[in-house]
């Protein structure tokens, strides 16, 4: 069921509002003071696809225009034209104008800020600000903490790079057999929207959700069932939040004992695509569908008009390694020791094939870096390679 698309405006989410956003945490305490706050813009929709297509609307509003700052712009302010100006003068192929940009994630490094505890957030936001990305997509391990004053702390150090948190790597799991789990994981996921919503990135700003854990003994119609509810029980809340939620072809969460339950397309398809939401879309990684044995290019067709977030990563599989192999060990916490995270560019991935189909669909999302598994330099060629590639397909 369609939930309703506002078209209006709320209130706006600003940085120093004095009623920050309420929810549980990652063990279900209080974060803050629960308060709903109205969605500054709603998601972008287009009354055609294609390069010139003419936004309806916006996610929360930018800062800049094809790469130039808008005068008296800041994080949060609602000054994009593509809002407040449906056709400024000068701009004759708006939606040309309308690009990705990119952030980063610490693949890399998830051990190290999640498990040993051996580098902290601070020093990864600084590490990151060397990049030349917009954003950094966060994971819930990587925060120590979820009192206002750390995450207020986290806030200030990324704006003092220019940086914002548009993307957030949740991974609920509501594909447990037990009805409580299943709601609590709803009231974690709702935390998790709340978390975005508080570091108040310009849109489309989006919160990952899964189906959950593929385990032995869930059927597949009742995994779909489950899911699909706990889904739509945290839309509402997105929505308050202007938040959008984003669901990924995914493969495994690093710390999760089985593979993603909606792993293969036609499974991910009852679910994805049968949700009709303004506030609901695909986070799109064209890796994970290599994992799942089916061509990225494939799975980037059948959900290509539901794309809300990209993830870019280049896999492979060790030499002398198969698919079917991976099959067979991947039942265990973490991802199989065969598998390789790799340069993006250097992979099994046609970017040249994704981006040139999402600048089609008139994608303007934000595009999430996963590289890095052998050094800053790599993720920072990464990041160059991106780039070209979106000059290449989008400008």
């Amino acid at each position: 069921m369609r939930a309703a698309g506002p078209h209006q405006r709320g209130r706006p989410s600003r940085s120093d509002d004095p009623h920050p956003p309420g929810g549980v945490g990652r063990t279900g305490g209080p974060i803050f003071g629960p308060r709903p706050v109205a969605p500054t813009h709603a998601p972008t929709r287009y009354r055609r696809r294609g390069r010139g297509a003419e936004p309806t609307g916006s996610g929360a509003p930018r800062t800049s225009w094809c790469g130039r700052a808008l005068p008296g712009a800041r994080w949060g302010d609602a000054q994009d034209p593509a809002v407040d100006e449906p056709n400024p003068a000068g701009r004759a192929n708006e939606g040309a104008c309308r690009v990705p940009r990119l952030s980063a994630f610490p693949k890399c490094y998830m051990d190290e800020i999640c498990v040993h505890k051996t580098m902290t957030l601070f020093e990864w936001i600084e590490m990151a600000a060397t990049l030349g990305v917009e954003g950094l997509e966060m994971y819930p391990g990587f925060f120590a903490s979820t009192d206002r004053e750390y995450l207020e702390r986290v806030k200030s150090r990324l704006r003092a790079h220019g940086l914002v948190m548009p993307m957030y790597c949740y991974s609920p799991d509501f594909t447990h057999p037990d009805p409580a789990v299943r709601e609590a994981e709803v009231q974690k996921q709702k935390a998790a929207i709340d978390m975005v919503a508080f570091f108040d990135a310009p849109g489309p700003r989006t919160c990952r959700v899964l189906s959950g854990q593929r385990r032995p003994g869930v059927a597949v119609e009742d995994g779909v069932r489950w899911a699909r509810e706990a889904i739509l029980a945290t839309l509402p809340h997105a929505e308050r939040r202007g938040v959008i939620l984003a669901m990924e072809n995914h493969y495994k969460d690093s710390y999760w004992q089985y593979p993603e339950f909606a792993q293969e397309l036609a499974v991910f398809r009852r679910i994805a695509l049968e949700i009709d939401s303004p506030w609901f879309g695909v986070n799109y990684d064209p890796s994970n569908a290599i994992l799942a044995g089916e061509d990225p290019l494939d799975v980037l067709a059948a959900v290509k008009h539901r794309v809300v977030s990209m993830h870019a990563s280049d896999r492979y599989i060790l030499p002398g390694h198969t698919v079917a192999e991976l099959r067979q060990i991947e039942d265990a916490v973490g991802y199989a020791a065969i598998l390789r995270h790799g340069e993006v560019g250097k992979g099994m991935n046609d970017y040249d094939a994704i981006l040139g189909t999402l600048a089609g669909e008139g994608f303007d999302g934000w595009i999430s870096l996963e590289d890095g598994m052998n050094g800053l330099e790599e993720m920072r060629r990464s990041v160059e390679f991106l780039q070209g590639k979106i000059e290449r397909h989008f400008r």
